[in-house]
Formats: structure tokens, C-alpha cells, sequence
């Protein structure tokens, strides 16, 4: 991953609804819904991309 992440405080608290990168790593994401927090992986060789906001090819 090239691109450096911020974690959002929507992410952080799932304060928003939306998907948003994951922190910790460039081939995870996490959805906020009603105030929870999922977490997902992308498959296997492909990466968050923050502008679609859907895992793709890096």
C-alpha cells in the first residue's frame, strides 16, 4: 500500500454510517451501521481503495 491511511473519527467510534479504511492495514475495511463497528477483509491480493470504497487491484 502506498498510500498512507487516516484513521477518521467516524471510523474510529462509528460515530457516521459508511465504509472506511482500516488503520491497521491496506487489505481491511470497516463498515459503520447503527453505531456498530464490522471489520472485513479484502481477498486475497487486493487492497481498500478509499476513493471507491470497495477492494480492487492496488
Amino acid at each position: 500500500c502506498n498510500n498512507p491511511i487516516l484513521e477518521s473519527s467516524a471510523a474510529r467510534d462509528c460515530s457516521q454510517p459508511g465504509i472506511f479504511p482500516d488503520p491497521s492495514s491496506c487489505s481491511k475495511y470497516i463498515q459503520c451501521a447503527n453505531g456498530n463497528k464490522y471489520n472485513f477483509d479484502c481477498q486475497p491480493g487486493l487492497y481498500f481503495n478509499t476513493e471507491s470504497s470497495v477492494c480492487d487491484w492496488a
